[in-house]
């Protein structure tokens, strides 16, 4: 490729002055004022779409009874299907008594250590997110329930 082929592009600060070099494509660069605009606009829009409900998506409880069944296969799966894969790569022997056996057997199970806390962690996150939409589906079917007995006209003992 031939040095005419490539274009040659520098930037210039949004105020600079002076003479061009002449070949060279000059793109100008923005300035601080239009960078904060750009920047701000943007987080409107993001701002507008948080509070639209990130593209209007709704939770039934329907969905909600699915999502936590979804949850606990996974979990089950975890626990009964991978955890003991990974509780066999924490059980590593040295096949000899020396140092490259020895060496080799605890970097194994060191890694084998690793990815069973890592699992420790993704049941306690996966946990954590199946309560809280379990959570939520119980408030939500307690408070229709409060509604359906109030439109019948029955008053909880606490009113």
């Amino acid at each position: 490729m031939a040095d005419d082929d490539v274009e040659r592009v520098r930037h210039l600060p949004a105020d600079m002055q002076g003479p061009l070099v002449p070949g060279y494509k000059y793109v100008r660069d923005k300035t601080p004022e239009q960078v904060a605009k750009e920047a701000a606009d943007a987080q409107a829009k993001a701002n507008e779409g948080m509070a639209s409900g990130g593209g209007g998506y709704r939770l039934t409880p329907e969905l909600i009874k699915e999502i936590v069944t979804e949850m606990n296969d996974i979990l089950d799966w975890v626990k009964n299907d991978v955890r003991p894969q990974a509780d066999a790569l924490r059980s590593f022997t040295p096949m000899g008594d020396e140092v490259a056996s020895i060496a080799y057997v605890q970097d194994a199970n060191a890694a084998g250590q690793s990815y069973s806390n890592y699992l420790d962690s993704v049941i306690a996150e996966l946990t954590r997110q199946r309560d809280s939409f379990q959570q939520a589906l119980d408030t939500y079917q307690k408070q229709e329930h409060q509604a359906a007995d109030h439109l019948k006209g029955f008053r909880p003992k606490n009113d």
